[in-house]
């Protein structure tokens, strides 16, 4: 009995500790404020290598925000239990890797986050999620990140991806930026330059190139082609907005570029 009563005991305990590492390790990765969210078995939760599902309508609103950076995305099929294959190419220096999907859709409230091993350059990323609120490519961004040391800074680098769920990855010489305005624009430009030997922004490529699309409505994604790239690298672009209220708003970022067999 005193024997049956101690394997009991044990068995607790054991579960008990597993479960406090499993939470110690979605908090590793999840965002916190989306887990205390009560949405159902579809809302923002831990789900073995990710956090994903929706979450409640966030507070408040980022002028500018990249949703997306993308090599090549395939137009993914729900109707089935294939995952989806996100890769990357990293410079040897990578940091951890955070890989994030955002729903871009007005009033769709949906994340999907994870945090890999430095040395990872793909994630299969199941897709009973996104079929079960038939979410589709159109209806999220993704992004990943990584830290690493330009000159005497650490910054935060995104990788392109490119997102597969059957066949090859598509390799481009060019990828596609989507940033989301939380207020109206009345212009967007763009200026994009490689860092130069102190792993600072060095001479234009691109300077104050003027999108045009003529509107920029609050909340909505707004896509465009970064290309004229050459030398393996990192980049330095930044996005300039005038506000249609008055006013503008800079967002600036860095971004790697591997020259492996592109078409």
């Amino acid at each position: 009995m005193l024997k049956n009563k101690h394997y009991f005991i044990m068995l607790v305990l054991f579960c008990l500790t597993t479960n406090s590492l499993i939470h110690l390790y979605a908090q590793n990765f999840c965002d916190s404020t989306l887990l205390q969210n009560n949405n159902g078995p579809l809302g923002y939760s831990y789900r073995g290598n990710r956090c994903e599902g929706i979450y409640a309508k966030p507070v408040g609103a980022t002028t500018l925000w990249i949703a997306s950076f993308t090599e090549s995305f395939e137009d993914y099929k729900l109707n089935t239990n294939k995952p989806l294959l996100v890769e990357w190419d990293r410079p040897s220096a990578s940091s951890v890797i955070r890989l994030r999907a955002q729903g871009v859709k007005r009033r769709l409230y949906y994340r999907m986050d994870t945090h890999l091993p430095a040395v990872n350059n793909s994630f299969a990323w199941a897709n009973n999620v996104l079929s079960s609120l038939n979410i589709g490519k159109n209806d999220i961004g993704v992004i990943c990140l990584t830290k690493l040391a330009l000159g005497n800074k650490t910054q935060e680098v995104y990788l392109p991806v490119r997102i597969k769920q059957t066949g090859k990855s598509i390799r481009n010489k060019s990828f596609t930026l989507a940033i989301i305005p939380g207020v109206e624009l009345s212009e967007i430009y763009t200026s994009l330059s490689a860092a130069d030997a102190d792993g600072k922004p060095g001479k234009y490529i691109v300077e104050d190139k003027k999108l045009g699309y003529g509107y920029y409505p609050a909340d909505r994604s707004i896509a465009t082609n970064v290309s004229g790239l050459v030398a393996e690298g990192f980049y330095y672009m930044e996005i300039s907005a005038i506000l249609k209220s008055g006013g503008t708003s800079t967002l600036g970022f860095w971004f790697y570029y591997s020259k492996k067999a592109r078409s």
